[in-house]
């Protein structure tokens, strides 16, 4: 059993690496399908004053993340359902597979046809309270005086704002050919050591998945890039690590599994409020 492989040692049993090398082998395989199908729907990123790159680059990378976590999830579901009965509350894992699907399809709407901001932070929202409704949330606090301060409704709006910045600070910093896909890999390790210890199974696979994802997706993105994941997978990478930080199975450790994160975000969701702030001043 995984549970007794992680919990009797250090070793990372055979199904994580399983998880890992066929979300890497999705992400590699299919980008460049992906990149053939955006340039023959002319689904591209067109130069212009504000863009760094000189020729039409195209979109729908996000479709290869989506790929990449499908494969690893069949593999369990078919081949090693023992992982999946291993602290992984299945509903759960369905809902936080439909938001991240909702947020890839919301973003390649906006890729293609562009959308308002108001409808799009809308969407956003309902697929926010969809997670929070299944359980990704913060439902108390640690008290510095000792104890444990429960925050009832509070709870629920904090874990939407949560998951909204997270979101939208991956969207924003994917602007440099490899920067949001690599700031995603490292905040995707960081939850997995994280949750080694104690162990915690779902986010375990689920950050191994968005590794593999990440480290198979770029190979094409690094400059100059030869695709770009677009608002598709950058929205979509996004609820996956937002849904990770707040998925942890053991409450006590919430905590813990949102600071090493929220460091690495650091600078990302700085650049969130700043950018805020600009294109409220220019209305």
């Amino acid at each position: 059993m995984v549970c007794g492989a992680v919990a009797l040692s250090n070793s990372v049993p055979t199904e994580y690496w399983m998880v890992f090398l066929l979300a890497w082998l999705g992400a590699l395989v299919s980008t460049p399908l992906f990149r053939r199908l955006a340039l023959a729907l002319d689904i591209t990123d067109r130069p212009s004053r504000r863009k760094v790159h000189d020729r039409p680059v195209p979109y729908l990378g996000g479709l290869a993340f989506h790929v990449a976590l499908s494969l690893p999830l069949l593999y369990l579901f078919t081949r090693a359902p023992h992982v999946l009965d291993a602290q992984i509350p299945l509903p759960q894992l369905r809902a936080l597979y439909l938001a991240a699907t909702g947020f890839l399809l919301l973003g390649i709407w906006d890729d293609i046809r562009p959308i308002s901001p108001r409808v799009k932070l809308a969407v956003q929202a309902a697929l926010s309270l969809l997670l929070v409704g299944a359980g990704f949330m913060i439902d108390e606090m640690t008290s510095p005086f000792g104890g444990k301060i429960p925050l009832g409704w509070l709870g629920g709006v904090l874990s939407v704002f949560w998951i909204l910045t997270i979101v939208n600070a991956i969207n924003f910093i994917d602007g440099l050919d490899g920067l949001a896909a690599g700031v995603v890999f490292f905040a995707a390790v960081a939850n997995f050591l994280i949750a080694l210890h104690p162990w915690q199974n779902f986010i375990c696979v689920i950050s191994l998945a968005l590794m593999g994802a990440t480290l198979g997706f770029l190979p094409y993105n690094f400059s100059p890039a030869r695709i770009f994941m677009g608002d598709a997978g950058s929205l979509y990478l996004g609820a996956l690590l937002a849904g990770l930080s707040l998925g942890s199975n053991t409450k006590g450790a919430t905590a813990l599994s949102l600071s090493l994160p929220l460091v690495i975000l650091s600078i990302p969701l700085l650049d969130t409020v700043l950018t805020i702030i600009r294109r409220g001043r220019r209305g």
